[in-house]
């Protein structure tokens, strides 16, 4: 005769073995007809597999064989739902061997080599309704969330003077567990917790709450050695020297264990972000990726990290070598505005859009052989020829080939500017002559012939001298015909 379970009963491991042992001699057996449970007609128990429900709006399944091993379905749904399959694990351990212990754990071992693609983990959305809520809520494919509620740090004062080694406190909240050098033991004089008094460094050894068994209220705290004289008393605060636990909200890690190139260990990638759609985005309102930084609390100091993204030496290497990447950020796309944006950031004082380390350069060509770059505090245009120009600190400036420009002011003033035309090229003899700007000739002294003769030379000497100062700017460029 088969089991039976009353309708609305919850049917446990348990209770499915003992009837199981009921049915089948203690030596073993074979259970060939199904174990049918209470209404609904659904709920059986064939063949290594229990089914509850009778019909796919709400089924769970566990096999031994077949397509699927387990499988959790819903097909109906009320606001009042929770989560069709909900895994929950409290940790309040003390202590541990520092391993890693997971609420769920899956895992895949590809040992032959498949045509099929094997996938460790898949999570999927469909969604061909309308924005509910006015668009205010959205629907996700998979989510992770970290939050630290708090950092239990012990604090409190001194309520008496200190006694050697004992010291009586107003509240014990918090000293008794948690941080200590023993990473979460209980504190003990091998586990002792780091604590300041005042301005001096001790170590917490031991908790007695007045109350036997309390977690707070007023108590004494044991030290590692005594306080000196004067360095502390009544109203001292006492304060635990102590971080919060380390956090990730989530940690995808590819590991390549084989010592092969790429071209024959096959393609390896940590993380793949594929976005696929039509039309364009007139709303602003797509995004491939999106890191978002928000403040908790209304008030205080500014929310501040210290990178959006970092790429750190891992294993076996270091900043100078060891590992290294080919690009940090590539693009293989076009573009329609720009692949870094920061028209809305607000830079603060000291801060730098883009910083570059000593000798770093920017290419300018897909060669790579046009760059701007900082040697030894100078910036700098190079090519591959060599040509190029420098600005100095200073503000000097040196320039390896030409230069074009409209023109060149210094200060407010413009000191020079494009050619002036119509100035032809001076003919005959040019001379670079020094002139005597006070010459003049010296009237009724001397022959009328001597004079003239003088005055014809002075006339030669400018001509020359203008004609030479015409050929230079010429050749200069600043004018010309």
């Amino acid at each position: 005769m088969p089991c039976a379970f009353a309708a609305g009963a919850m049917v446990t491991a348990a209770a499915i073995q003992g009837c199981v042992a009921s049915l089948l001699p203690v030596t073993g057996g074979t259970l060939t007809g199904p174990l049918t449970l209470a209404a609904p007609a659904g709920n059986t128990v064939r063949n290594g597999s229990l089914t509850v429900g009778d019909s796919d709006f709400f089924r769970s399944s566990f096999q031994t064989r077949g397509p699927q091993v387990a499988l959790f379905s819903r097909v109906g749904s009320a606001t009042t739902d929770k989560a069709v399959v909900h895994s929950f694990y409290l940790v309040n351990h003390p202590g541990g061997a520092g391993h890693v212990i997971p609420n769920m754990l899956v895992e895949t071992s590809v040992d032959s080599s498949p045509a099929d693609g094997i996938w460790g983990f898949l999570s999927t959305l469909a969604s061909n309704a309308a924005g509910g809520n006015g668009g205010a809520t959205g629907h996700v494919a998979g989510y992770w969330q970290t939050v630290r509620t708090g950092v239990p740090i012990p604090h409190t004062t001194l309520a008496a003077p200190p006694q050697g080694s004992s010291v009586r406190v107003s509240d014990v909240s918090h000293f008794a567990t948690g941080y200590t050098k023993g990473v979460g033991y209980p504190v003990s004089p091998e586990h002792p917790l780091a604590v300041t008094i005042g301005g001096g460094r001790h170590e917490v050894t031991g908790v007695r709450p007045d109350e036997k068994g309390a977690a707070s209220g007023p108590g004494v705290l044991l030290l590692s050695r005594p306080l000196p004289p004067g360095e502390a008393g009544p109203g001292t605060p006492v304060r635990g020297d102590v971080v919060g636990a380390n956090l990730w909200g989530g940690v995808i890690e590819y590991h390549e264990q084989v010592d092969l190139p790429s071209s024959r260990s096959g393609m390896g990638q940590t993380l793949e972000l594929d976005w696929v759609g039509n039309n364009v985005d007139d709303a602003n309102a797509r995004t491939f990726v999106s890191a978002v930084l928000g403040k908790n609390a209304k008030d205080g100091a500014d929310v501040e990290i210290g990178n959006v993204i970092g790429v750190w030496p891992g294993a076996h290497a270091t900043a100078a070598g060891g590992a290294s990447i080919k690009r940090g950020f590539w693009v293989g796309l076009p573009f329609s505005e720009a692949v870094i944006d920061t028209r809305k950031a607000t830079q603060r004082s000291g801060a730098n859009a883009i910083w570059l380390a000593e000798g770093h350069r920017i290419a300018l060509d897909a060669s790579g052989k046009h760059y701007l770059g900082a040697e030894g505090g100078v910036f700098t245009y190079r090519t591959d020829s060599g040509t190029g120009m420098s600005i100095a600190p200073s503000g000097d400036a040196g320039f390896g080939g030409s230069v074009a420009a409209q023109s060149f002011r210094v200060g407010a003033d413009q000191v020079l500017g494009p050619r002036q035309t119509g100035w032809p090229l001076p003919i005959g003899t040019v001379a670079r002559e020094r002139l005597d700007a006070d010459w003049h000739p010296e009237a009724g002294k001397g022959d009328r012939r001597e004079e003239m003769a003088a005055v014809t030379d002075q006339l030669r000497a400018v001509t020359r001298t203008l004609a030479a100062l015409i050929t230079d700017l010429s050749r200069h460029g600043l004018i010309g015909p």
